[in-house]
């Protein structure tokens, strides 16, 4: 569990960053992804001896790699604000038809890149734990002789 972990936890870190810095929204696609991969990714490593554990083993590594999905989300929110200024977003608003709106300061863009990116990242950490666990729990009920996957005819 360590070791998917550190590799998804690191992995996560550098493709939430970039598509935080790319396609903003997307982040919440790449979560279920990545959650998943990392849940199998332990469970395919751990053994587990039942159901519940591979559940839990993918539930912990799918909420770690969340971590580097934060720290991601922040820092590429806050880079991509940065490059887009306060000047971009009033332009932004205004492409919308929100005419005359009080200029905001630097301070403010930082504070709301910030909150933003900390936001969507820690509900990216939720649903990559969720389908973590469902993966470690998938992966352990078709990779188990005593549980064959039930095909009817």
């Amino acid at each position: 569990m360590n070791k998917s972990a550190f590799l998804f936890g690191i992995a996560s870190f550098f493709l939430f960053l970039a598509i935080a810095l790319l396609f903003p929204l997307c982040g919440l696609c790449i979560a279920v992804l990545v959650g998943a991969a990392a849940g199998w990714l332990a469970a395919y490593w751990s053994k587990p001896l039942d159901e519940n554990s591979a559940a839990s083993i993918g539930a912990v590594t799918g909420a770690l790699a969340g971590v580097g999905a934060v720290v991601g989300q922040t820092v590429g929110s806050i880079l991509n604000a940065r490059a887009i200024g306060t000047d971009g977003i009033i332009q932004f608003w205004e492409a919308f038809g929100f005419q005359g709106l009080p200029p905001i300061t630097e301070g403010q863009l930082l504070v709301s890149a910030i909150s933003a990116g900390a936001c969507c990242g820690v509900v990216n950490v939720a649903i990559m734990a969720g389908f973590g666990a469902l993966a470690g729990f998938l992966y352990f009920r078709n990779s188990s002789p005593s549980h064959p996957p039930n095909i009817e005819y």
